[in-house]
This record gives structure tokens, sequence and C-alpha cells, in this order.
């Protein structure tokens, strides 16, 4: 898994830098993206978001680190062993395969964002997407809460662009508690001071690997059905209204209709109804579906989307409501406003799903 995650990461940094260098993408077009990529990331300065354009336009991916990836396989073969010991700063050519994929994963969508802007398309760039289960059975005797968020951990480490379900994330750790996961046994008494011991841990786990999720630019597929018929939890526990409070990528998802006897639409009345849920909320996870689709595809019938969905968004919104609503998705899109609110939402829907 290591090593296919590796060069799919690898290859589609090598995509990008293809496309970073043809005649569509023009000196002005990499000053746009480098304030583009400060506006909608605190955490860089004019020179860290230029270093990661820099990089991506004079790296040669399948030059620098594919054959390392290699080298490291063989070596691996050689010594009797299928993968690494560890995931943590695995790095080939002094590129790590988790950094690597985000700063692409990012870059497209400022593409899509100057796209958006410019009303010209500058993200044609074909990848490979990849989406991993991971933190899924919280309730499971057969596996541990701490190892549910390990398997999260090692999703984003190798790159992965979505998580399916995700639970341990954010599902209250009370429930967890109450269920006696984190019970430390000894001598057939538990060990009170240990099992506390434990707890703190878990929980300061949890939030440090919420937080990677979140800088990483994860998205989390909620499926609310799923986790209630499969995982034991009602409707209220499910952590997704938790993630899109805190801002998380979400989008929501039937996992599988025919068993669940669920469609889309029943997901989201489901995810509306759940506490501190609001229509920016629901308006963010309809577009995310959109925006995260893998491999960064285009749409064939984009042009009757883009129409329903500028119009449905804005449906039985007084005027300042609109203007409320398509400021916030700007934001959180990381568009520039237009003049106007309708403007301002055919941006965001733009950055969604393509011009």
């Amino acid at each position: 898994m290591w090593e296919a995650a590796a060069k799919r990461a690898f290859l589609n940094a090598e995509s990008l830098h293809e496309h970073l260098n043809t005649k569509s993408i023009s000196d002005g077009d990499l000053k746009q993206l480098v304030e583009i990529l400060v506006r909608g990331d605190s955490s860089l300065t004019p020179a860290s978001a230029e270093a990661i354009v820099h990089l991506f336009r004079n790296t040669s991916f399948t030059e620098t680190a594919l054959p390392e990836v290699i080298k490291l396989k063989a070596e691996l073969k050689k010594d009797g062993k299928s993968k690494p010991e560890s995931l943590d700063n695995l790095a080939f050519g002094g590129l790590s395969i988790q950094d690597v994929a985000h700063n692409t994963r990012r870059l497209i969508e400022a593409l899509r964002s100057l796209s958006a802007e410019t009303g010209k398309n500058k993200a044609s760039v074909a990848t490979l997407g990849m989406t991993m289960h991971a933190g899924e059975q919280v309730l499971s005797k057969q596996v541990s809460p701490n190892d549910l968020l390990h398997q999260v951990k090692q999703a984003v480490q190798l790159g992965t662009d979505r998580i399916g379900h995700g639970l341990i994330l954010a599902i209250d750790p009370q429930i967890l508690i109450d269920q006696g996961r984190f019970n430390v046994v000894v001598d057939g008494v538990v060990d009170q001071a240990a099992t506390d011991k434990a707890i703190a841990q878990f929980k300061r786990d949890q939030v440090l690997i919420r937080e990677m999720v979140k800088k990483a630019g994860v998205v989390i597929e909620a499926n609310v059905s799923s986790n209630t018929e499969i995982s034991n939890l009602t409707g209220e526990e499910h952590p997704a209204a938790k993630l899109a409070e805190e801002g998380q990528r979400v989008t929501v998802n039937t996992d599988d209709e025919n068993v669940l006897d669920t469609d889309i639409k029943q997901e989201f009345e489901r995810v509306a109804k759940s506490k501190g849920v609001e229509r920016v909320d629901i308006s963010t996870m309809i577009l995310e579906g959109y925006r995260s689709r893998l491999g960064n595809r285009q749409l064939r019938m984009r042009k009757s989307v883009r129409d329903k969905l500028q119009s449905a968004l804005l449906t039985g919104l007084s005027g300042e409501q609109a203007a409320s609503l398509a400021k916030e998705l700007a934001r959180r899109f990381n568009v520039a406003e237009g003049e106007n609110t309708a403007e301002t939402i055919a941006r965001v829907v733009a950055v969604a799903v393509g011009i």
C-alpha cells in the first residue's frame, strides 16, 4: 500500500508540474496563485507560498522521488520486509508523501479559484484520486480506539484525498468511556488510575489527529445511516455536525443505498437535523461533494449543474441573507467575492463544479 500511495502522490505532482509549465499558465497566473494560497491559509506567508509554487514549477517528481521509492522497495524486499517500520517523516528525495499530496491538492484548488475569478479554465490537471476507509468501527471491541486513530493518521501520511467515515476523529469520548473501551484491567480489576491516564491520552491524540486532518485538507466522508446502522450510533452521537462546526471538510454520502434503504436526500435531511448545523453548513457540504471529487475530473454536465446549484443556494433567502451566505461561502471556498451576490455565488459554484 505504501508504495502505491507514494507513486500516486508523485505522479500526481508530476502532472501538476507539467501543467504549470504549459503556455496556459502565465507568470501573472503564478503570482496570483501565490496570493490565493496565502488568502486561503493563514499559516502561509507570501514567501512560503511562493516556495511551494516554485517547487512544483521546477521539480520533476518522477526524476527526483520515484527512483527513491523503487530503491526502498528493493531494499525492503531484500530484508524480507513488505513495508517501512514507520510512515513518520517518510520522504523520497527530500519529498514526503504527505506534504506533496497536500500541496498538490491545494495548488489545484488554487487553480480552480483562479479559474473562477478570471473566467478561464486554468485547472485542467489530470490526477488519480484516493479515498481510504479509516476510523469507522468505533464500538467494535475487535479494534481499539487508539488503533482507529492510527488508521486515520496513516491515511493522511499516505496522502489520501478523502477518508471514509473517520468517526473516531470526533466521536464524544464519553461514549467510548461508557462502553469500557479504555479500561485497564489488572488481575481482573479495573485499574482506575491507569484507565484515567489512557482516557486522557486518547483525548489528546484525538484532537491532534483531527487537527492533522484539517491542516492537510483531507475530506471526511460522513455516512450517517451507515454509521447508525452498522456502528450502532444514534443520530445525535454521529460527529458530522461537530466536524462541520470545527471547519473540517465534510461530504454527505449514502455508503450503500440498497442495503441501507436510503438516498442522498435522506442523508442530508438527517445531517440538517443535527444540533448546530446551519444552512451555510449544508450548502458547504453539497458544494464540497463536487469540489472534492476524485481525480479532479471535469464534469460533463457542469453548466447544467452550475445553473441548478446557483439557483438552489439562494432559494428562499432575503437579499441580506443571500449576501451573508455568499460572503461566507466565498471565504470557505477561497475565492474572491464578485461585484454582487449573484456573481459571488457563481464564483463559489465554479470553484466546486468547474468552469
